[in-house]
């Protein structure tokens, strides 16, 4: 059965390509920073850290997140929010 590789795992993507070529290294998005600074010292490459990120335009989350619409969504998609690991924000 083919799975879009939107909503493949991460195992399914790896495990496709790597017939063509085996991966050198799996970055994660928790150590990205020290991953990638890795991986450039492995080539032979200057690492430069990335630049602060900036805040969205507009209105802060906190300021506009109401936590009724969001209970009642966790609740209706348990299954998702399990699935995926969504977890209730928190300010």
């Amino acid at each position: 059965m083919h799975v879009d590789g939107a909503w493949a795992r991460q195992s399914q993507v790896i495990g496709g390509f790597s017939k063509f070529a085996a991966p050198h290294m799996a970055v994660r998005g928790k150590s990205l920073v020290e991953d990638l600074k890795l991986l450039t010292q492995q080539v032979s490459l200057t690492w430069h850290a990335p630049p602060p990120a900036q805040p969205p335009p507009g209105p802060a989350l906190s300021e506009i997140y109401d936590t009724e619409p969001a209970s009642l969504t966790r609740k209706t998609y348990a299954a998702v929010s399990t699935n995926f690991g969504f977890k209730p924000l928190k300010f």
